[in-house]
């Protein structure tokens, strides 16, 4: 009978349903009061709606029958499309994305997202199937939804050239599918890990794309920020400092590992491992996952002494270079040089002192005087101390295009 029916109803989404859901309601409205939702669901994804039914004067209606109305746009949802309302007066839709992942729309990218959508997102064809309740009430106000079936979101989470290039690729031991990797990389006890990942989907790189990285402890430790941000060119770098005591890392790798090369004969007890893994939260991501090994820090000596001091002699001036040694695992601060001068007799007549920076293995010695004898000690500084001193062969100025040889 006609007095039965509803004069005014609402059916509005619940908050929980309208996250994810863009308001577009000046695209199209049946009028002012009702709201038209964008929505991006993934191909063959679950879509749950539960809309709750009020009267004109809020109160809920229990017990209604509602029914969503479909517009059918390339895309393609089962389940069931009738369902009564419960004593709060909600009634939930579970619906079932049945569209192929191949005939759906390129997943959303920047400025877009699967929580956003913006009109500068232009895609043909586009994949959409529409939803609007009712309950048959006289008046009705509503939220309708536009949906946007979408592939699913697909990265690629890889590391730098410059990063592997000092890993062992071990993807025979753990990858999360065939495109993923597993890269081993030794750090030392105390040291500085920084992992520099780009981001790339089927349309390049991603921008704007929040990055975690997962972790896997194995006692190992590393402090710093696990969470970064895509920049444009959908880079983000982690900069890790590893907080493992030296006493409890393993030891260094000796031949045929080394720092940049793991070979399965090596298998130290324990393991002081420590691994991370990357991930955007997108559907499908193929990753560079890292496992470290905690090394103890080398031991640190005094520079070894300079192979070779090679010297040219020119006019008024002597050329000095030579090559620098192994810095015993502290870097190299400076070199203190004695330039010798000899009487006709041989002996030492003056020594000029002075220093060069940690760079310099060559300089030319000014203000020689021709026809002079010259030779140059030269001694390799660290932190540690002093190498032992190099002495070069005897250089007469102003003899051009004089090299000596290698000395002992």
């Amino acid at each position: 009978p006609a007095s039965n029916v509803i004069p005014v109803a609402n059916l509005y989404l619940t908050s929980a349903s309208k996250a994810g859901m863009t308001d577009k309601s000046y695209w199209w409205t049946n009028e002012a009061a009702s709201h038209s939702l964008v929505k991006m669901v993934t191909a063959g994804s679950t879509l749950v709606l539960t809309y709750h039914v009020t009267d004109g004067a809020g109160a809920a209606l229990a017990g209604k029958t509602v029914t969503l109305h479909t517009a059918p746009g390339g895309g393609c949802f089962t389940g069931n499309f009738s369902a009564t309302t419960n004593a709060d007066g909600n009634a939930t839709f579970t619906l079932v994305n049945c569209t192929n992942a191949t005939d759906a729309e390129p997943a959303p990218v920047a400025p877009s997202s699967m929580s956003f959508w913006d009109d500068t997102r232009v895609v043909s064809p586009e994949v959409k199937y529409d939803f609007w309740p009712t309950i048959g009430a006289s008046v009705e106000h509503i939220d309708r939804v536009w949906t946007h079936t979408v592939k699913p979101d697909e990265v690629s989470i890889t590391l730098s050239a410059a990063d592997t290039a000092t890993m062992t690729d071990k993807s025979y031991w753990w990858t999360n599918e065939p495109q993923s990797r597993s890269l081993v990389k030794f750090v030392t006890a105390g040291d500085t890990l920084t992992l520099h990942y780009k981001v790339t989907n089927a349309s390049g790189p991603v921008a704007g794309r929040a990055v975690t990285l997962n972790t896997a402890p194995g006692g190992g430790c590393f402090t710093g920020s696990l969470a970064g941000t895509t920049d444009s060119n959908g880079d983000v770098t982690f900069t890790l400092t590893n907080c493992t005591s030296n006493a409890a890392a393993e030891p260094r790798p000796v031949a045929p590992s080394s720092m940049s090369y793991w070979d399965d004969s090596r298998t130290p007890s324990p393991e002081v491992k420590y691994d991370f893994i990357p991930t955007t939260g997108a559907a499908i991501e193929h990753i560079d996952r890292v496992w470290t090994h905690t090394v103890k820090q080398p031991v640190r000596t005094a520079p070894d002494a300079i192979s070779a001091i090679y010297t040219t002699a020119g006019d008024g001036s002597v050329d000095v270079s030579f090559d620098a040694p192994f810095d015993g695992n502290s870097a190299i601060t400076g070199y203190s040089v004695a330039a010798k001068l000899f009487t006709g007799t041989g002996k030492v007549s003056k020594v000029k002192k002075f220093t060069l920076g940690a760079n310099e293995t060559f300089f030319t010695y000014d203000n020689a005087g021709n026809g002079l004898t010259y030779s140059f000690v030269i001694t390799a500084i660290n932190a540690i101390g002093s190498s032992a001193s190099t002495e070069s062969a005897k250089v007469t100025a102003g003899t051009r295009h004089q090299w000596n040889p290698r000395v002992p």
